[in-house]
């Protein structure tokens, strides 16, 4: 009897074995067609398909050798529960002979079983296969599918470049406008600045031109004031109140000998009212006494007339006769010009014309003539009392 069921056994496991192998061989190589087949098509069509029909072989992959696996781990179960079975029934040859036809329906039986587990091997590999033929069928699909979203993607990439290149072209356009623009915004602006600067320019010509009348016009009145002067107080008063408007403070001073008095002054604040002095030293009244109009700045100027910041001074003789009887001294504020201001020339010439004038009513009041105006004497003025004499 063992000789007639060890080779049955045998027989079944080599028929097992060989459709074990059989099936391993056409799993593996339907599988590794489905890998070649998805991996050309993921290489061809790219990484996310790849990955997916990776995934889909993986797992199917995975599910035939879990099916192998569990299938092989049966047979081998199985026979080794037939491996101790037969051994038993060695031991018990004796004691199971008359079990033998029993044991030979159990064969059948198995037999019976091990056929039925064969088609049930053979139908799971069919659904195997199906499987695999409609995961292939639905990778194609997704495979063609994909190639139609690549090429539409390509197609809205290309209109994208489209659109991306003609908006540069219009955003150069616009800068060009703007650079345009902005470069006649700015010669517009220059010339606007030329013409503020020319209006600028025009009003200080147009203020300068209206002072100068009005000072222009000042001289003759000055001189018409002087032609009424009646005394030689008159005329040196005259003089000084004109000097003091036209510079902003003056003092007239006569000569006596090698003296120089104040006689009156305009500008000059002393609170003991003491008169103005002056040194013998002073180089503004040295030249004056030479005959000379002397012009000083800043810091050359006279003692009594410091501490006022920086001032533009004159000193201009007054002649009569030729000899300088007196002197009138004028300063105002210094301008940053590096000329003379225009005030200087028209004491000059009112000094001058002063001058003139206390030479002809020295000689009036020497003939005993009469004057117009005012007949008072200069030592006779109370309020202002000549420091030294003019005649």
């Amino acid at each position: 009897m063992r000789q007639v069921v060890s080779p049955f056994e045998d027989r079944i496991n080599e028929v097992l074995n060989r459709t074990f192998d059989a099936l391993r061989s056409r799993v593996e190589a339907d599988l590794e067609a489905c890998r070649t087949e998805l991996t050309r098509a993921a290489s061809q069509e790219g990484t996310r398909i790849a990955s997916e029909a990776a995934e889909i072989t993986a797992e199917t992959k995975r599910a035939a050798e879990r099916q192998l696996a569990e299938w092989r781990e049966t047979a081998t179960r199985e026979a080794k529960e037939r491996e101790r079975s037969i051994e038993a029934r060695e031991r018990h040859a004796e004691a199971r002979e008359h079990d033998a036809e029993s044991r030979e329906r159990d064969a059948d039986t198995r037999r019976q079983e091990a056929e039925a587990r064969q088609q049930a091997t053979e139908k799971s590999l069919e659904d195997l296969r199906r499987s695999l033929d409609e995961s292939r069928q639905q990778g194609r699909v997704d495979v063609d599918t994909a190639k139609e979203e690549v090429e539409a993607a390509r197609r809205d990439a290309e209109a994208a470049r489209r659109e991306a290149a003609s908006a540069r072209e219009d955003v150069a356009a616009v800068r060009h406008e703007i650079g345009s623009v902005r470069s006649q915004l700015e010669q517009a602006r220059r010339q606007l600045d030329e013409r503020l600067q020319q209006i600028d320019q025009l009003e200080q010509d147009i203020f300068g031109f209206l002072e100068a009348l009005d000072q222009a016009a000042r001289l003759p009145a000055a001189i018409r004031e002087l032609d009424r002067a009646g005394s030689l107080h008159d005329a040196l008063d005259g003089l000084v109140q004109f000097a003091a408007r036209e510079a902003g403070r003056a003092a007239v001073f006569v000569v006596k000998g090698d003296r120089v008095n104040q006689w009156r002054s305009v500008g000059f604040g002393s609170a003991s009212g003491s008169p103005l002095e002056v040194h013998a030293g002073e180089s503004l009244f040295a030249e004056a006494l030479r005959g000379e109009r002397a012009v000083s700045r800043d810091d050359a100027l006279p003692a009594f007339a410091a501490g006022a910041g920086s001032r533009y001074a004159i000193a201009t003789p007054l002649t009569v006769g030729g000899a300088v009887v007196a002197i009138l001294y004028a300063d105002g504020p210094d301008a940053d010009k590096k000329g003379e201001p225009l005030w200087p020339a028209r004491l000059d010439v009112l000094a001058r014309y002063a001058g003139r004038m206390l030479e002809s009513i020295t000689i009036r009041q020497a003939a005993g003539l009469s004057v117009s105006g005012s007949s008072n004497a200069v030592s006779s003025k109370s309020d202002h009392p000549p420091a030294g004499s003019v005649q």
